[in-house]
């Protein structure tokens, strides 16, 4: 039987409780109203009853129910007052109409006891129930809980294989790219002339390019000649003797520069 099931069961169970209570203190009310009758016919005898005979089943629910012994102590004074005096009540009107002494007691009693149990029932009834139905709540709080850690971990894990993925593939194109190109400096070509073969006027020249790149930003033959006694043409061509010689590359910044610097 699933809990659904269970609870629903236990509701109907309530409910029957509940009109059998009633049934039960129709008739002692019926009762007590009769037997007020004998002393005071008016019509505030049924009023009479129904006070009597509801304040008895009040009292038992109250004590079932009651949380703290303030409350507990008048509702067993309730349940005494109310449940004996309407089983005093309904046991003299059966012996009025000549019952024995056993059948009274029974019938007179049976009113009383039967609301006073019947409550109590009830009230306990409902108290499970409301336990079960918190239970029930509690379990799905954590149903949800499990579900939602489930659902961050899946997520987490996802993480963690996009992350891989993507070093993967980043490291692929790496590899496919190459190395990434190195300064011209790292990449000097071989001296297509060898200084020792110049003369030494022309060597001389060209060690003068080397020392004027290193103190000025030379870029090409026209700031070469302005920053030396040379015709632009003249710069032009020891410029281009000098790069051949390996005295002076061109690196990443676009300027010339002596070798190794």
């Amino acid at each position: 039987m699933t809990t659904t099931t269970h609870t629903t069961h236990r509701r109907a169970v309530s409910a029957a409780i509940v009109a059998i209570i009633a049934i039960v203190a129709a008739w002692s009310i019926g009762n007590i109203a009769a037997m007020a009758r004998v002393y005071h016919p008016t019509a505030a005898t049924w009023l009479l009853g129904v006070a009597i005979g509801v304040a008895n089943a009040v009292s038992v629910y109250v004590l079932a129910t009651a949380n703290s012994a303030r409350l507990r102590r008048p509702a067993i004074v309730g349940a005494i007052v109310f449940g004996g005096g309407s089983a005093i009540i309904q046991t003299g009107l059966y012996l009025l109409d000549g019952a024995a002494w056993p059948i009274a007691l029974a019938f007179g009693s049976l009113g009383p006891l039967a609301e006073g149990i019947l409550a109590w029932q009830e009230a306990e009834l409902r108290r499970e129930l409301a336990q079960e139905e918190e239970a029930a709540a509690i379990q799905e709080l954590r149903q949800q809980l499990d579900a939602a850690n489930a659902a961050r971990q899946d997520a987490a894990a996802t993480i963690a294989d996009l992350r891989r993925q993507l070093s993967a593939a980043t490291r692929q194109l790496a590899e496919r790219q190459g190395p990434p190109p190195q300064p011209a400096t790292a990449h000097r070509q071989p001296a297509a002339i060898d200084p020792a073969n110049l003369s030494p006027t022309a060597a001389a020249k060209l060690r003068q390019v080397a020392e004027l790149a290193a103190r000025h930003p030379i870029a090409n033959a026209r700031q070469l000649a302005q920053v030396s006694d040379w015709s632009e043409r003249t710069a032009q061509r020891y410029l281009r003797l000098a790069q051949e010689a390996g005295l002076i590359v061109r690196n990443g910044d676009g300027r010339l520069h002596p070798t190794g610097v």
